[in-house]
């Protein structure tokens, strides 16, 4: 599975920071914060996102919890460890599932 590959090991830290934080400051933005709509203009949008920025995240953040959903060999999924840091697999598909779903309950 490329995903697992030891060669990706440098990204998994910033991409888990960086969901982890989005989950988290979209727990805590309004809905006229996270898109503010044209008849109320005084709320400025606190989402760091563009629509089009969201959109890639949320597929790429998707495709990687499907990929270690569908994997073949759930036992290195569920055991093995995440190179360079100390998660296991299976906390990266949670931790990326939470962020896909923080996004979707906002469309």
């Amino acid at each position: 599975m490329i995903c697992i590959d030891p060669s990706f090991a440098f990204a998994w830290p910033p991409l888990l920071l960086l969901s982890d934080f989005y989950t988290q400051s979209l727990l805590t933005m309004g809905d006229e914060e996270f898109s503010p709509t044209a008849s109320n203009i005084t709320i400025a949008s606190r989402n760091p996102l563009a629509l089009d920025d969201l959109i890639d995240f949320s597929k790429k953040l998707l495709n990687i919890a499907y990929t270690l959903l569908s994997a073949e060999d759930q036992t290195n999924v569920q055991e093995g460890k995440v190179p360079g840091i100390n998660i296991k697999w299976m906390g990266v598909r949670e931790k990326v599932t939470k962020c896909v779903q923080a996004i979707h309950e906002r469309e």
